[in-house]
């Protein structure tokens, strides 16, 4: 619901221009932090029927935590607290996959590594009597060595069931054993693992039956095979679903459509993406150790490189500055947000770049890197040691480093400031006090430059003065500088659906609208004077990100223009250097013409809207009936609501939708309504 603006009389009168018209072209994702804090999370997962909860895995303290998505909030009580572990950097508590009748039943599985040995173990718990807690007894599963304590690899997770009663098997990738190039103590001499299909369960993707038990004489093996599995019954393990993986880090299956989705992780030069379709007998070979993606590794090997047997990759990069050196494997958006729809997110946690594609089986397309598109209301999305999703098919990204974010929204974004635009400077040791910050303080006299401003890094577009000691700049250096920016075009805050701040300040600094207060840096104390320094640095080159009214973005009272204004605070006279960037993003609607309360249908409830505001000459909005975004509200903005004044179907909370022949009697009312508030106005100018 959009808060209604308040008037303004405009000294200057603006041209009024839709903001799109500045709009980068591409979709922007907004995202929310739910959770920081946290300890090495690895895995976010919800149960089955349980639409309030997420269920956060911590790599080395074994406790999977309970975030209620109501309110962001996490339990204080872990619902798992799982000791004994190892925690070698790949080691730990990796995997969590609820039963699809986890709502009936409570079962749930981990992987993990245990401690001493460094086994995996899939082992089975149970929900306890309280929802919020499970009972801490446990069965395994199932069990193999590692031979080294590296590529555990970890994920699991039931297939959805895409046609109804079709069986949901529980799918465990595993990695090679570690080490490296699948060589050497623990490894199958002349193949390696991940191509020995004998009585060897490392490098696959195995799948088991849960819900049997075809070992019952056997305590650690508490499962049964599926009759289905490529390998029953010839020369290979029963439990083996797919096989020559390295170390699948992050997998997922499209709840949509049921295709499996692997990131595997590689060696020396590439990275790779697996697919496996929906309708997949199994029994596919991803190549490794022979082949590294798409790349000749292993030549010597009893299968040669590229043999036909082999399935390639459906995406690969390089190792270098362009792709990244590690993995992690994502999900096919299928949430709420539309514009999403169908891609495949994929990330790699040391370049942190996040990148996106569609694939129908058979051909990629709208490959693009998404890195600079994901913008956070809070912290960084960086780092990420997974993907995740919840029942409602928000997608969600965990970083290693202790923060969970959940894409809120997307949409094409307007840069209605970006890096590059002109700025008003002052850099003199001055006291400005606060009447700096108003829309109406004369500037005229500061210099000005395009951003990034700043001095000491050789990166900004204008070198703004230190201080006394220039230029070494290495004491008596000014606390604070002040930044000030005019719009040079009005913008519609009706149209703006989201708006985002994005600030770059080394080492902190506050932002202000026309003299409001709408962002600041978390080491800048509020209502700092102008020789307060900062409380600690900021991170160089790292836009903060906060989420802000777009009603802010209306013109000031007095001078009809919107000013933003900053103040950048150094940490000690003695840094070296400063920063100083902004941007300013909005997710601009697209509403019907005439369609005043964005309701998706232009009925008598918006010709009342414009009846009510008919002859508004200054500021009007696109709520109050001004379609032809001139400021005003008249006769064109009548023509415009009358071209579109329809009878489809009313949406659910919308008002009752007249029948076609009502439609003409609402018009010709509306017409002597504004004829007489024309003649009206007429006699009132007289």
């Amino acid at each position: 619901m959009i808060r209604r603006a308040p008037r303004f009389a405009a000294a200057t009168c603006l041209a009024v221009t839709i903001v799109a018209a500045m709009a980068r072209g591409e979709t922007t994702v907004f995202l929310e932090r739910i959770a920081s804090g946290l300890a090495r999370p690895v895995f976010v997962a919800p149960a089955p029927g349980d639409n309030s909860r997420l269920f956060i895995v911590e790599q080395h303290t074994g406790q999977i935590k309970i975030l209620n998505t109501a309110d962001d909030s996490i339990n204080a009580t872990p619902f798992l607290d799982i000791d004994g572990l190892a925690t070698g950097n790949e080691q730990g508590l990796l995997g969590l996959a609820f039963h699809p009748d986890y709502a009936a039943n409570g079962r749930f599985f981990v992987n993990l590594t245990v401690s001493g040995s460094g086994t995996t173990e899939i082992r089975e718990y149970q929900r306890s009597a309280n929802p919020n807690v499970a009972s801490t007894a446990f069965t395994r599963l199932l069990s193999y060595t590692q031979p080294q304590s590296n590529h555990n690899a970890g994920w699991m997770a039931f297939n959805p069931e895409i046609i109804p009663g079709e069986p949901q098997y529980l799918y465990i990738a595993s990695g090679d054993g570690g080490g490296g190039g699948d060589t050497g103590t623990g490894h199958t001499s002349g193949t390696g693992n991940a191509q020995d299909l004998t009585s060897n369960l490392l490098g696959k993707m195995l799948r088991i039956d849960v819900n049997g038990d075809d070992f019952p004489a056997d305590a650690n093996r508490n499962y049964a095979i599926p009759a289905s599995n490529p390998f029953v019954g010839v020369d290979g393990d029963d439990e083996i679903w797919a096989y020559g993986l390295r170390n699948p880090w992050r997998n997922s299956f499209d709840r949509t459509t049921g295709d499996l989705w692997i990131g595997d992780v590689g060696q020396n030069v590439r990275e790779e993406v697996n697919f496996q379709g929906a309708g997949s007998a199994g029994g596919e070979n991803y190549g490794w150790r022979v082949m590294e993606a798409t790349r000749c590794n292993s030549s010597g090997d009893p299968i040669p490189c590229n043999d036909a047997s082999f399935t390639p990759p459906i995406h690969e990069y390089n190792h270098d500055a362009s792709g990244g050196f590690s993995i992690t494997g994502g999900y096919v958006y299928r949430g709420p947000v539309d514009a999403l729809d169908g891609l495949y997110f994929f990330t790699d946690y040391v370049s942190s770049k996040i990148w996106a594609f569609r694939y129908d089986g058979a051909t990629k397309t709208d490959f693009a890197e998404w890195t600079s598109r994901f913008v956070t209301d809070a912290g960084s999305a960086t780092s990420l040691s997974s993907f995740g999703e919840d029942n409602a098919g928000n997608l969600y990204l965990v970083s290693l480093d202790g923060e969970i974010h959940r894409v809120r929204s997307a949409g094409e974004v307007a840069a209605i400031v970006d890096t590059g635009a002109q700025w008003k400077y002052l850099a003199n040791g001055s006291n400005q006090g606060t009447a700096w910050r108003a829309a109406a303080f004369d500037d005229a006299e500061w210099p000005a430059g395009p951003s990034q401003l700043g001095y000491g890094d050789d990166d900004e577009a204008t070198e703004i003065p230190c201080g006394s000691s220039a230029p070494n700049c290495n004491v008596n250096n000014f606390i604070t500088s002040y930044f000030r920016h005019t719009l040079g075009e009005r913008v519609d805050p009706s149209l703006v659906a989201e708006l985002t701040l994005q600030v770059l300040a080394d080492d902190g600094a506050a932002v202000y609208i026309n003299g409001d207060e709408v962002f600041r840096s978390e080491n800048l104390a509020a209502n700092a004077g102008f020789n307060t320094p900062t409380n600690g640095t900021a991170t160089e080159n790292v836009f903060d990100s906060v989420p802000i009214d777009p009603m802010i973005l209306l013109p000031d009272a007095i001078t009809g223009t919107t000013v933003i204004a900053a103040e950048v605070h150094q940490a000690s006279a003695t840094s070296s250097d400063v920063s100083f960037d902004l941007r300013l993003l909005a997710v601009m609607r697209t509403p019907a013409a005439g369609d005043t309360n964005f309701d998706g249908v232009v009925d008598a409830n918006d010709a009342a809207t414009l009846a009510a505001n008919f002859g508004l000459a200054e500021g009007a909005l696109w709520i109050d009936g001004d379609f032809d975004a001139d400021g005003a509200v008249g006769l064109t903005d009548l023509a415009i609501l009358q071209a579109h004044l329809t009878s489809p179907a009313a949406a659910s909370n919308a008002a009752p939708i007249p029948e076609p022949s009502a439609f003409a009697s609402i018009v010709a009312a509306l017409a002597v309504v504004l004829g007489g508030r024309r003649r009206s106005l007429r006699r009132t100018a007289a």
